[in-house]
């Protein structure tokens, strides 16, 4: 894998309220991570923080200076969206055909999303990635975070990237 590839993980429900705020901070987090020599960002687009973070890359992508990065969609395949409402599928499908690259992460059924998600990350080579999120307890966000961290990943963790730079 490339040594410039950079995992979201996140938040599965983003209140309104901060939801703009997130992509403002994305942005900003983005462009200093493309400065520091990542150019793949890779994420499931699951609801919430990984679609904010696709859309983030999308965006940047479209200006002249960002078009090299590259956005890498991981695909779970069984159920990715099956429960969603239709204004989250449409977006999902938008970055679908926004990706410069979906990945298959095989599975049965049986498995669930965080068991997928822990194979994609045990393929990355730890000392060439690093994990953006946003994690919540409530969603097994924080377990896929804690899993990096015992690999070696870096991690970013955008609240706290909010806080330190006065966001």
């Amino acid at each position: 894998m490339s040594k410039n590839l950079t995992f979201f993980i996140g938040k599965r429900i983003l209140p309104n309220k901060i939801s703009k705020k997130i992509q403002k901070n994305l942005i900003i987090l983005l462009k200093k991570q493309i400065q520091n020599g990542t150019d793949i960002f890779c994420t499931s687009g699951t609801i919430g923080f990984e679609t904010a973070a696709a859309f983030a890359v999308i965006r940047l992508q479209r200006r002249k200076q960002f078009r090299h990065i590259r956005l890498i969609l991981l695909d779970f395949g069984h159920a990715q969206g099956l429960f969603w409402h239709k204004k989250s599928r449409r977006a999902y499908e938008k970055i679908r055909l926004a990706a410069d690259r979906i990945v298959s992460v095989p599975g049965g059924d049986e498995e669930t999303d965080l068991a997928l998600y822990k194979r994609a990350l045990e393929k990355a080579d730890a000392d060439a990635c690093q994990v953006c999120c946003l994690p919540d307890r409530r969603d097994g966000t924080e377990k896929l975070v804690n899993f990096a961290r015992e690999r070696g990943y870096r991690i970013v963790n955008v609240r706290e990237e909010r806080r330190r730079n006065g966001l």
